[in-house]
This record gives C-alpha cells, sequence and structure tokens, in this order.
C-alpha cells in the first residue's frame, strides 16, 4: 500500500540520524520526533520512507492528512515544533537500502522480497512511530484495502506478484512488487527507464531497451490482460523504435510518451479502446479536441501543440497499422501540394490540425532599438547602457554573465540547447585586433539540432565582451569551488589536461564533440567549478535562461518601455536571422569584406563573403519564422535599416 505523504530517506549515522527530502534538501529540523525514534535503529541503515500525519475528523475517525504533511514539510523548525505537538508524524518505512551491521552495505541489488524481510527485521525491535508500510499476499484482503481505504490518505493497495515492474526507490526495472487487483481510470505513470541493478532481475542478458527511454505503467503495474497487450505495453514498443526513426533526442522521448499517455488516458475516461473502431476513435478525437482547447485551463493546447500532438499521434497510429495492432485511426487526410525551394511535392495534411496564426501576425524577433535594450537590461543597464542610479536600481546578480551570453546569442543565432550547454574551451579565441568581419564559431554536434555540425558567426565585439566574463567574474565564481553534480544527474566527470578539443575525462581522452549536454553538466573542471560557459556563484553550471530572458523583458516592461515584447531564447536567434537578411541586402558584408580586403584579412573577408551570400542567405530567408517581407524590402529600397 502506497500512502499519501513526504517523501524522505533516513540515514541513521554512528552518532545521529539525518532526513533528507526526494530533492536533496536536509529536513531533520522539521522532522525532529521522528529523528529521535529514528535513534533506536542499528547504525548505518537507511530507510525510503513517507513521513505522515494522522488528523483526526470531525466523526471521530482518524485518517492520514496529505495537507498535514505538506504543512510541515514547507514551515519553518520552530512552526514545525508546534506543528508536531499537535499532530505528531509516523514514518512509514517500504524500503530499505542500507542494513551494514547485518552484512548489508548496499541493498538495492537484491529483490524487493529479500529486502521486505531485512525491513521488517530492523523494524521489529523499533515500533511507533517508525513501521514498515502495510502490504498482503491475499487477494481478498487486497480488494477489501481498495475498496475501504481509498481517499483516505492511502494511494494505491496492491497484492505482491513477481512481475517486473518500477520501483521509485531503485529508480529502475526490478522484479519485485506489486499489481493492484483492481484497475483506476486515468491511473497511469510515465517512468523513465534505467539498466542500474539489472543483474538482480533474474533475466538472462541485459535487456535491449535505451537508458532513459520513457514509458508508461499502469496504475495496476500490468501490461497485459485477458484480452492481449494492454495500449500502454503497445505505446512503450513505439517508444522503444524512437531513436532509430527519426527521435533520437533523449529530451524528446518524455514528450512522446506525454502525448501517448494523455490520449489513452482521455480514451479510458470515455469508455473507448486505444484501437477501437473508426468511428469510435473519431467521436473521441472530436471530444478531445474540445477539451484540449476549451476546457480546464491546466489542459489547453495552443495551435502549434495542438498540432505537435496530432503529428506524434498519427505517427502512432500509423506504425500500429503497419504492426496490425490497430485496424483504423481516427484521423483524416486530404491530400495537398508543398512547394519550397523550387521543390514541388505532394503531402498528406492531418485534417486534425489548428490553423495556427500567420506569418504577418506573429512577431517573433527584436528591433534593433529593443535588442540593444534587451541586451542592457540582461547587464542591470537602462536601455541607453546608462548605469541606473538612486535606491530604486536594479541589483542583481550575476550581470556580467548574463549581458555578455545574452549579447553572444544576438550576435550568434545559437538555440536554447547550444548556448546552455557550450564548454568554456568551445568559445572561439579572440582576435588580437578588432575586425569588422564576423568571427567564425563552430558549434559541436552533441549540442545542436539534428545532431549536425555546423557553424555560425558571432561579432567582435560580443565575443570580447564573453572573454571579459570569462577572465574575471567566472574565474573568481570557480576558483576554489568545491561543487560537484547531484547524485541525481549521475556521477562527476573529472576533466584533465584539457585543450579546445577534448581533454581526459576520469582518465580517459575525450573529444568534446562527443558529449552530450546530460554528460557536459557532470563535467568538473581541473581547478573547480562547471566546464559550462555560465556558472552560478559557487561555480555550478547555469542553464535556467528561459527564467533570465522573461524576467529581464518583464523588467524592461515595467520601468521603461510597456510596448516591450515576452522574450524566450528563440527569439534571440530571429533576431540575428533578421540582422543578417538586412545587412546582406544592404550590401553590409560585401562592405566588410572591400575594407577587409585592403587589409591583411583578405581571404577571410571573401571566403565569408562568399559563404553568406551564397548560402546563408537562401536557407535563412526560406525561414518559416522570418516573414516580415516589408522590413527586407525597405532595407533593400534604400531606407535605413530599423
Amino acid at each position: 500500500m502506497k500512502v499519501d505523504g513526504h517523501r524522505t530517506v533516513l540515514w541513521r549515522t554512528e552518532d545521529s540520524v539525518r532526513l533528507q527530502s526526494r530533492t536533496g534538501r536536509d529536513v531533520t529540523a522539521l522532522w525532529m520526533d521522528l529523528a529521535v525514534a529514528a535513534m533506536s535503529l542499528p547504525p548505518g541503515v537507511i530507510l525510503d520512507c513517507e513521513a505522515v500525519v494522522y488528523v483526526a475528523a470531525d466523526d471521530g475517525s482518524v485518517h492520514i492528512s496529505f495537507a498535514a504533511a505538506q504543512s510541515r514539510a514547507l514551515s519553518r523548525p520552530r512552526r514545525a515544533r508546534e506543528l508536531a505537538d499537535q499532530h505528531p508524524a509516523t514514518y512509514v518505512a517500504f524500503d530499505i537500502l542500507a542494513h551494514p551491521g547485518a552484512g548489508f552495505p548496499d541493498l538495492r541489488p537484491r529483490p524487493y522480497t529479500e529486502r521486505r524481510q531485512v525491513l521488517l527485521d530492523v523494524l521489529a525491535d523499533a515500533g511507533p512511530p517508525i513501521v514498515p508500510v502495510w502490504s498482503t499476499t491475499d487477494l481478498e484482503e487486497a480488494l477489501l484495502w481498495f475498496e475501504t481505504l481509498e481517499g483516505t490518505g492511502c494511494l494505491r493497495t496492491t497484492a505482491v506478484s513477481h512481475t517486473a515492474c518500477w520501483s521509485d526507490a531503485s529508480n529502475a526495472l526490478v522484479g519485485c512488487s506489486a499489481l493492484c487487483p483492481v484497475r483506476t481510470v486515468g491511473g497511469m505513470e510515465l517512468a523513465f527507464y534505467s539498466s542500474e541493478g539489472w543483474e538482480s532481475w533474474g533475466l538472462s542478458g541485459k535487456p535491449t531497451i535505451p537508458e532513459g527511454m520513457a514509458f508508461l505503467v499502469d496504475d495496476d503495474l500490468l501490461f497485459e490482460d485477458g484480452r492481449g497487450l494492454r495500449a500502454t505495453a503497445v505505446a512503450n514498443e513505439w517508444l522503444r523504435l524512437r531513436p532509430t526513426e527519426s527521435c533520437p533526442a533523449p529530451s524528446s522521448w518524455g514528450t512522446y510518451a506525454r502525448i501517448l499517455r494523455d490520449w489513452i488516458v482521455a480514451a479510458q475516461l470515455h469508455g473507448v479502446q486505444v484501437f477501437d473502431t473508426r468511428d469510435r476513435l473519431k467521436a473521441l478525437l472530436s471530444t478531445y479536441a474540445v477539451d484540449r482547447a476549451t476546457g480546464d485551463p491546466k489542459r489547453r493546447l495552443g495551435a502549434v501543440t495542438w498540432n505537435q500532438h496530432m503529428s506524434v499521434l498519427g505517427m502512432f497510429y500509423r506504425w500500429a497499422m503497419a504492426e496490425q495492432y490497430a485496424t483504423a485511426m481516427p484521423f483524416t487526410y486530404q491530400q495537398a501540394v508543398m512547394l519550397y525551394a523550387e521543390t514541388v511535392r505532394e503531402v498528406l495534411v492531418n485534417q486534425a490540425r489548428r490553423r495556427v496564426p500567420k506569418e504577418h501576425v506573429t512577431i517573433k524577433y527584436l528591433e534593433d532599438d529593443f535588442a540593444a535594450t534587451f541586451v542592457n537590461g540582461l547587464a542591470g543597464l537602462r536601455p541607453d547602457g546608462s548605469e541606473e542610479e538612486g535606491p530604486g536600481r536594479f541589483r542583481g546578480r550575476h550581470l556580467a554573465r548574463n549581458g555578455a551570453v545574452g549579447e553572444l546569442v544576438m550576435s550568434s543565432g545559437t538555440r536554447l540547447q547550444e548556448f546552455s550547454y557550450l564548454l568554456v574551451c568551445e568559445i572561439p579565441p579572440l582576435p588580437p585586433a578588432p575586425r569588422l568581419m564576423p568571427i567564425a564559431f563552430p558549434l559541436p554536434e552533441a549540442i545542436t539540432k539534428g545532431s549536425k555540425f555546423r557553424v555560425t558567426w558571432t561579432s567582435y565585439g560580443a565575443l570580447a565582451r564573453v572573454h571579459s566574463y570569462l577572465s574575471l567574474e567566472r574565474m573568481l565564481a570557480c576558483e576554489g569551488s568545491v561543487w560537484r553534480p547531484p547524485r541525481r544527474w549521475g556521477a562527476p566527470l573529472f576533466v584533465s589536461e584539457m585543450d579546445s578539443r577534448g581533454g581526459r575525462v576520469n582518465g580517459r581522452r575525450v573529444q568534446w564533440h562527443t558529449l552530450r549536454p546530460a554528460e557536459r553538466r557532470r563535467l568538473v573542471a581541473p581547478d573547480g567549478g562547471s566546464m559550462l560557459l555560465a556558472v552560478r556563484s559557487d561555480g555550478g553550471p547555469f542553464t535556467a535562461w528561459s527564467t533570465v530572458f522573461e524576467r529581464t523583458a518583464h523588467r524592461v516592461r515595467e520601468r521603461s518601455e510597456p510596448r516591450f515584447p515576452h522574450v524566450h531564447p528563440h527569439c534571440c536567434r530571429h533576431t540575428f536571422a533578421m540582422a543578417t537578411m538586412e545587412r546582406l541586402v544592404a550590401g553590409f558584408y560585401e562592405q566588410a569584406a572591400r575594407l577587409s580586403a585592403a587589409g591583411s584579412d583578405a581571404d577571410a573577408a571573401l571566403s565569408h563573403y562568399l559563404t553568406t551570400t551564397e548560402l546563408k542567405f537562401p536557407r535563412d530567408a526560406g525561414h518559416s519564422m522570418l516573414t516580415p517581407r516589408g522590413r527586407v524590402l525597405r532595407v533593400a529600397a534604400g531606407s535605413p535599416a530599423a
């Protein structure tokens, strides 16, 4: 049985007890009554538990109150002691992770049935308020629990089985736990696969499931029933094929799984099978479309997001029909002709897609004056670049970092993932003297969209600002830093003997371009701190740029320019593309090439000019987001750029 409380891990050390939340925060002071009781446990024991609070109702009945547990967890220590006097807590342990005194320094690789027995032995002498979670192997008793305890603070009742399922405690598929004899509508969980401890699952070999793959699990933890494979099992089979079918990015697997989960839950809610007849599926799609467009505000989807959902569901149903899982799909397709770059081809258009705003309606870039205002805002300056004065001046942190990275993004058009996970040693060197020609800026394929290596460019001023940040503010933040990646990210990757191409990572030579974002954020520099370009004050990596950009835009609107738009990272990419097209049309690069050719940079100028005019312009001009043709025509006609 799973109870509704505050998830914590308890360490019984040699002379004390420590409680930690699932986010890594020390919460011992908030649950001091439990910490005192846990002193009776053997030293070295580690328990995975729920801290719950029982509250009496008006009719005299007692139930588990999640609100009371949350109040305790969110309070200050003094207030927590007052709440403990009113409603003492109970520690419901559902797993034991270590018991060195009994010869088990690490119990996680062992089967849950064995861990359960060790847990019962340890808690036999402890007594309340530390108790093992309630469980049964009797089907009738489990049914009785489900009927009588659901809604009293018990989230799920289960009966023991030997089928493999998901275990929160070990964060892996293990042969352990529970199958609920009654299936609840809408009860579905999204989890991510980890092969850690697979040797203990009783399998002949390691499962052929991609690490970190998203998968769906029904609330009863069954993947098949009397009618055969469930829709969740079929969905998981399709999800497992995504890395080889145009979806290699692990960050997209969870999105695909969430889209399928929402659709399957909607089908269960309306009593429709996921692979039902076409008429029933089309009726479900109509109801689903109305719900996601005008229903609960928390569940509404914009046109672009809805179209993404329809695209994913369309791929899923086409695959299911090819594999003979489905005999019909809910979508109607219409044939259309698409013209792009002088190429004509016929395509099928899903009629369930919504119309999106026309290109001349949506503005997704900043004009030159707004772009300068935004970069100054990131640096904590006024729109004109002067410093704020007076008691109401903005006192933001990391202004040098924000301003340097913001200008780099504006001048290079890098995407959010690209500049967030760029390593400090991948920043191009600063030329010895200022130059008018842009500077080549290679981007490794491990962090680019589509995993394709590409080269963009940046300005001398933006690059100089980044190097100034590296040599002062970033150096001070990382100096003597003891930062290490949190355990949930994985083991630290210590770097030594590094250069611009690679370095030794945990003693092994590695090329930087092979490291993906999840690995890059775990890199620890030789002198301490993160290897990423942007760092926090403790030397750890900083990647929350969407928040920084949105807050900066909000501050500009409040303090100086009410018309200032919302700014997201991709808006900077569009701004870069529009500025590039303006300069191309106005002959900016042609003039720059001539000026540089007169000096010592003739070859670089000619190469960049030819590359820019012949390749970059047609590609950027075809970008669907770069839409205000009037602006480009205005520049071409000879009027000054805005």
